[in-house]
């Protein structure tokens, strides 16, 4: 049983421990290099820090995952003749479209790891330490290869907690060929979740091969028209970029960055602070709204923060006027600066048909829908007509907002059909950045981080060839083909997953901690400092417009169900062999049954969620009519359906808190904090009988009469 934020120790090991001592290769000792206590790690002596830690790092991995012990040392001159040594050599000149280049060459007898920069180094001292964990042995095949990363930067937000970066999760998260962090930023050392040294954050990055860069949240109170609009942004973003001169760059979207647009189609408020009565015509504010004059706006800020740091990358991501009309949006792109970024989420605001007639709209970010869509394909071709560098919220490092208390989605066959499209829109398009997720963070652990890397590092094997190596690395080879089973299971149930703003901000994003209500409402329990506490992002009075809705409601029913059998099914395939499995195999097979059946659990509660509010809407019609022993006896079967849904789903509830003990990232996510661990969930189940009462006992009070009479008869 784990306490709540104990995951954290587990996502502070970057290298596990005896992971690579099975008695021989999985893939054999023919033409393989093998290592062992005799070998030595040489790097120049003259190093910077990213060199020494990678040498540091790969000296561990033997240590810790291979259980040998071979010497690390640093030579002013570096011979690479002498057997029984990796050899890492700074060599080349350092090409811009190729990030984190190297070229390593393997033979029975040495291995020898070249690049133009350390982190270069760094990438190839990863991947040595990947093939002998895919191996499960300190053993690689003899080879000969050059490999770089595609897309720069790779961009993630912290799994451990919000803008908290530890320096082993900033080491994990460079394993993955991250190349970059984010941070939310709301003044200088100042993050929503409380004081960060930026400086130091910086320093320690950059140590581990990885760049930071600024999210903002800084409030722009100023159009570039006022008079003092320069003095106002230099005491913001000036002076976060003269006291930060090792920022990398800064990315702006739409409501977290909105200023007083002149745009009569906007008002120049910022959206928490619209009313009804200041804005009488309910028109968007600026964050909202492809305004005319954020070009204007873009160009001023620019403008100082190059004064501080003249290669500072701008990025401005339009994930919120997507929905806008075309050619509002490409306006904008064709007069914003050329020298800065442009953003768009790969799969959002996408709108699919359904076979019952009903529209799918991709509301927010979803694997449901693999992408891209019609909003980021219209954008691609607008940055690479007017020369923008493009980037894409790809949420390509495992997550979504599909449940939004789980570490990753186990669903590898979706992600490689991201992962694809993803590799082509490079080609097509240019699509050189990617924002690996948002505030939900990463988890470095996953397969799904690790089968990213593969298939976005000038990969040179096919993605499923990847997964399957990765699956044999954590679960052994005897068992590969059901763990593969059962994720064919998962990906074709998250398939059928239905994005809503009902869902995604209600049962999905807290998971079997949802509340069935009546007529009460209640408050989500967070800590003060949680970003996104209590029911900021997630409403626990469920509603829905069943009136005009109704094709969509059945679809999502139907869909839904579909999703919760295939979960079902593929963890009924892990329970089948994890008693057969031991060591580090069972302990990985657990954690992916225990996610698996967080999802089912939590697709349960979102079906019985909509089956209560169907119901319930249905009584309360009936109450709200007049009494009649017609409406009675309806009303009787709706309290009898609800009875059966809140015992139902109460034990859906108690068996998810197996699973949050066991596992304590399920159940968390870094904005929110805490909100489906087991103090919720029996919040949530003493809410839902009190919810059953409240309903029973409106019911008995509108129809007392006829109760009694059908009594007496």
């Amino acid at each position: 049983m784990e306490r709540n934020y104990q995951f954290r120790e587990r996502l502070l090991v970057v290298h596990e421990k005896n992971i690579c001592t099975d008695k021989e290769p999985v893939w054999g000792f023919n033409d393989s290099c093998v290592f062992s206590d005799e070998w030595k790690i040489i790097y120049p002596a003259d190093s910077d820090k990213t060199m020494k830690y990678a040498a540091e790092d790969l000296r561990e991995f033997f240590n810790e995952s291979c259980c040998i012990f071979p010497n690390c040392i640093a030579k002013k001159s570096i011979d690479t003749n002498p057997d029984k040594c990796i050899y890492l050599v700074i060599e080349g000149a350092e090409d811009e479209n190729k990030r984190n280049e190297y070229t390593v060459t393997v033979t029975e007898s040495k291995v020898v790891i070249k690049a133009p920069t350390s982190r270069g180094i760094a990438q190839g001292v990863y991947y040595l330490e990947d093939e002998m964990r895919k191996n499960r042995y300190p053993a690689v095949k003899s080879t000969e290869f050059n490999r770089h990363s595609v897309f720069t930067p790779r961009l993630t937000h912290s799994g451990f907690g919000l803008d908290m970066f530890p320096d082993n999760h900033l080491k994990a998260i460079a394993h993955l060929g991250i190349d970059a962090i984010m941070v939310f930023v709301k003044a200088v050392d100042k993050t929503p979740h409380g004081y960060v040294d930026f400086n130091d954050l910086i320093y320690r990055a950059s140590t581990y091969g990885l760049d930071v860069y600024a999210y903002s949240y800084i409030i722009s109170n100023r159009h570039p028209d006022d008079e003092d609009a320069y003095e106002h942004y230099e005491s913001t973003y000036g002076k976060l970029f003269a006291s930060c001169p090792g920022l990398k760059g800064v990315i702006f979207v739409g409501e977290s960055c909105e200023f007083p647009s002149k745009d009569e189609r906007t008002v120049p408020l910022h959206y928490y602070e619209v009313t009804p009565e200041n804005n009488p015509k309910h028109l968007p504010t600026p964050g909202w709204f492809p305004c005319y004059d954020y070009p204007q706006w873009l160009e001023l800020i620019k403008k100082i923060v190059r004064n501080h740091n003249e290669k500072a990358d701008i990025i401005l991501w339009t994930y919120n006027w997507g929905y806008q009309p075309e050619d509002l949006r490409i306006k904008l792109i064709e007069n914003m600066p050329a020298d800065i970024g442009l953003m768009a989420t790969f799969e959002m605001f996408e709108d699919i048909p359904a076979d019952n007639g009903a529209v799918v709209r991709c509301v927010d970010y979803t694997l449901a829908f693999e992408g891209p869509g019609k909003y980021f394909l219209s954008e691609a071709k607008a940055a690479k007509k007017f020369g923008l560098k493009l980037h894409s919220q790809s949420n390509t490092g495992g997550l979504a907002w599909d449940i939004g208390t789980i570490p990753y989605i186990p669903a590898p066959y979706i992600w490689i059909k991201r992962y694809k499209n993803i590799v082509e829109c490079n080609k097509e398009y240019g699509l050189q950045g990617l924002m690996e997720c948002h505030h939900y963070g990463i988890w470095p652990k996953s397969i799904i981080a690790r089968l990213e890397k593969l298939c976005l590092t000038s990969p040179e094997k096919t993605p499923e060839k990847h997964l399957e190596e990765l699956v044999i690395a954590d679960f052994g080879k005897e068992y590969a083909e059901n763990v593969l089973e059962a994720f064919k299971c998962f990906s074709e149930g998250h398939s059928r997953y239905i994005p809503t703003n009902q869902d995604q901000y209600g049962p999905f994003r807290v998971g079997p901690s949802y509340p069935l209500l009546y007529k009460t409402k209640t408050v989500f329990d967070s800590p003060e400092y949680a970003h996104f506490g209590n029911n900021r992002i997630c409403n626990p009075m469920y509603s829905y417009d069943l009136k005009n809705r109704r094709l969509n409601f059945e679809n999502e029913l139907e869909n839904l169900t579909v999703m919760e059998e295939k979960y079902d099914e593929g963890c009924e395939i892990l329970e089948g062999i994890i008693d057969k499995l031991s060591g580090n195999d069972k302990e990985n097979c657990r954690y992916l049954l225990g996610l698996g059946r967080f999802i089912t659990n939590a697709v349960r509660t979102t079906l019985n969620t909509k089956k209560w509010y169907e119901a319930k809407i249905k009584l309360l019609e009936l109450i709200q009519a007049s009494p009649c022993k017609a409406s009675y006896e309806e009303a009787e079967i709706q309290i009898k359906l609800m009875k059966e849904i809140a015992e139902r789903e109460i034990k859906n509830a108690e068996s998810t808190i197996e699973y949050v003990r066991f596992d304590s990232r399920l159940g968390f996510e870094p904005s929110m904090e805490y909100m489906c661990d087991e103090a919720h969930i029996l919040r949530k189940i003493e809410h839902t009988r009190d919810a059953l009462k409240e309903a029973v006992a409106e019911f008995e009070s509108t129809f007392k009469e006829y109760i009694g009479n059908t009594e007496k008869e």
